[in-house]
This record gives structure tokens, C-alpha cells and sequence, in this order.
């Protein structure tokens, strides 16, 4: 698992790392004024949004925090896959709060993806959130689907699913919505290695 999932969840403040993966729980860091236990990822409503959200105030603050740190951790090492890239968009359908189109936003998301590509090639195209929160398409956003490509890199297709009827949930329109941005094959798990599959359905 150490290498296999390379991943980071709800930044808000204090983290804990595991392996392969970064999670960062609110905590009570005297300098970001933080008081709440949520996470980035936890609510779909707009309950108390702004105390659980963001740091200090300052939701870009937040932003630049969480692709920071993923950056930091995800380059130490190669995994073979990166997933959960941008995590904090999962409920953006529900509660918008901050804007994925300020430049700002996109630059921060972009340099972390940067950093990363230097040692890791398979980035998760994550479907979980379409069963689970009414998203209405995967993630990472378009934006960064089109430099995942411009890099030369490749994605695997996951529903991160708890449930098995959503095993396979919004699969083929993700296979299509790769396709149309000139994704030729998706990276799968065949028991031993990662290997290339044909978005048409025959092995490379």
C-alpha cells in the first residue's frame, strides 16, 4: 500500500501521515484560527461552512495549503497512483466554497501537479462522489484532466466505492469523457502489475 496509492485528504490543518497517504484534520493551530472538526470532503449541505472550511477566513488560503501539502508528500516518492487529486471539489455541486475558475486556484492545483508528475504517471479519475454526493462528473476537474494529458501522463478509472452496486458507477461515461480528451487506454490492475487497457475494451 505504501507505494500504491499515493493520496490527500480534507486539508484544513494539523496532519497525520500514513502511508501513501496524507490526511489533514482541522485542528487548533493558534496562527490559523481553526475551531472546527470537519473535514474538506465531509458535508454536502451548507452547514456551518464557512468554520469548517476554511482557514482563518481565507478559503484560497486553504486551497494553496491542501496542494502544498499534497505536492510535498506525493513527490517524495513514486506510487502508482496518485489519487483523490483535488478532493476539496468532491462537494463543489452542493457547496461552492471557493472558485475553481480564480487563477489562483488553478495555479496552485497545477504547480502541485507539476511537482508530483516528476515521479508518478497514473492519476485516479475518481467516480465516487457521483453515487455518493450527487456529483454530476468524476474528478480531478477538466482543467487538470487536460495537463494530465499535455503532461503525457495516464489515468486509472475508480469508484472508491462503499457499496458494490456502485462498484462500477459512471465507468463508461468516463471512459468516453477520457476519450474525448485523446486518452487512448486507462492503467488497470491485472493481479501482478499495471498494465495499459484499450478505452475500447482490448489490451495494449
Amino acid at each position: 500500500l505504501s507505494r500504491l496509492v499515493g493520496s490527500i485528504q480534507a486539508p484544513v490543518a494539523k496532519l497525520v501521515i500514513g502511508p501513501g497517504t496524507v490526511y489533514m484534520n482541522v485542528g487548533d493551530w493558534e496562527d490559523l484560527s481553526v475551531t472546527s472538526g470537519k473535514a474538506v470532503d465531509w458535508a454536502s449541505s451548507n452547514e456551518n461552512v464557512v468554520g469548517v472550511y476554511t482557514v482563518g477566513g481565507d478559503e484560497l488560503m486553504m486551497c494553496r495549503e491542501y496542494y502544498r501539502t499534497f505536492a510535498e508528500h506525493c513527490s517524495r516518492d513514486s506510487y502508482d497512483i496518485i489519487g483523490h487529486f483535488d478532493v476539496i471539489t468532491r462537494n463543489h455541486d452542493n457547496i461552492r466554497l471557493f472558485d475553481t475558475e480564480n487563477p489562483k486556484y488553478r495555479s496552485y492545483a497545477l504547480e502541485a501537479l507539476h511537482a508530483i508528475a516528476e515521479k508518478n504517471k497514473v492519476f485516479e479519475l475518481n467516480t465516487g462522489a457521483i453515487a455518493r454526493t450527487g456529483r454530476k462528473a468524476p474528478y480531478p476537474q477538466d482543467f487538470i484532466i487536460k495537463e494530465i494529458k499535455n503532461l503525457g501522463l495516464s489515468f486509472t478509472v475508480g469508484s472508491d466505492c462503499h457499496r458494490t452496486e456502485h462498484l462500477d458507477i459512471y465507468f463508461k461515461e468516463s471512459f468516453e469523457l477520457l476519450d474525448s480528451y485523446g486518452f487512448k487506454y486507462i492503467m488497470i490492475f491485472n493481479g501482478k502489475d499495471f498494465v495499459p487497457y484499450s478505452i475500447r475494451g482490448e489490451i495494449l
